[in-house]
C-alpha cells in the first residue's frame, strides 16, 4: 500500500489507524473505510522540544539572571543563551528517549534506527541521565552536595551506559520505511 491509511472512524480497535484494503468493511454493516493521507513529521515538530526547551529559558531569563553573581550584562545573558542550549537539547535528548523506551525506535543517521529490547534500554537510560542530571544541578544549587556528586555520578554511568547500548546496537540497525529516500515515506 501507498502512503495512504484507511481509517474507519468508530470501526477499528481503539479508534487506531489500520492497513486495511480501500473499501474494505470491518464487520457486517459497518460502512466501507475510507482513505486518508498520512502526515510525515517534519524537522520542525521532531525538534520542536529542542527550540520549546529554549524559549522556556528566555521567557524565565529574567529570574534566571537575578539568581547570578554581578557580572556584566553581556555576561548574563551569554549565560541565558547557554542555559537555553543546554535545556534546549536536554528536552530533545528526553524526546529521543521517550521514543525508544516507548515506541522502542531508537534513531541513528541516515534513515537507519535500533529497534526492539535495545532502543527501550537505550531510551530509559537516556530518560535517567537527563532527570538525574537536572536533580544533579537543583542539588548542586541548593549547596547538597553529598547527594549532588551521588546523583551525579549515577547520571554519568546512565550516560554511559546509553552510549555503550547505542554503540553496541549499531551494526544491527534497521532501514526506516524506505531505503533510498533517508527514511522518509
Amino acid at each position: 500500500m501507498d502512503a495512504r491509511t484507511a481509517v474507519g472512524h468508530d470501526t477499528i480497535p481503539y479508534g487506531g489507524v489500520g492497513r486495511v484494503p480501500p473499501g474494505a468493511r470491518i464487520g457486517p454493516g459497518h460502512p466501507p473505510v475510507e482513505l486518508v493521507e498520512e502526515s510525515s513529521m517534519g524537522r520542525w515538530t521532531y525538534y520542536s522540544p529542542l527550540w520549546l526547551g529554549a524559549l522556556l529559558v528566555f521567557a524565565l531569563n529574567d529570574a534566571l539572571r537575578q539568581a547570578l553573581p554581578p557580572l556584566e550584562p553581556w555576561a548574563h545573558w551569554l549565560i541565558v543563551v547557554v542555559v537555553a542550549v543546554v535545556v534546549g537539547v536536554q528536552c530533545q535528548v528526553l524526546m529521543v528517549g521517550a521514543q525508544g523506551a516507548f515506541a522502542q525506535v531508537l534513531p541513528v543517521p541516515i534513515g537507519r534506527s535500533i529497534r526492539g529490547r535495545a532502543a527501550v534500554i537505550g531510551g530509559w537510560l537516556l530518560i535517567a541521565w537527563v532527570t538525574l542530571a537536572c536533580a544533579t544541578v537543583l542539588l548542586g544549587y541548593e549547596e547538597v552536595t553529598l547527594a549532588a556528586r551521588v546523583l551525579g555520578g549515577m547520571s554519568v554511568a546512565s550516560l554511559a551506559g546509553a552510549i555503550v547500548v547505542y554503540v553496541w546496537n549499531i551494526p544491527a540497525v534497521v532501514a526506516d520505511f524506505g531505503e533510498g529516500n533517508g527514511g522518509r515515506v
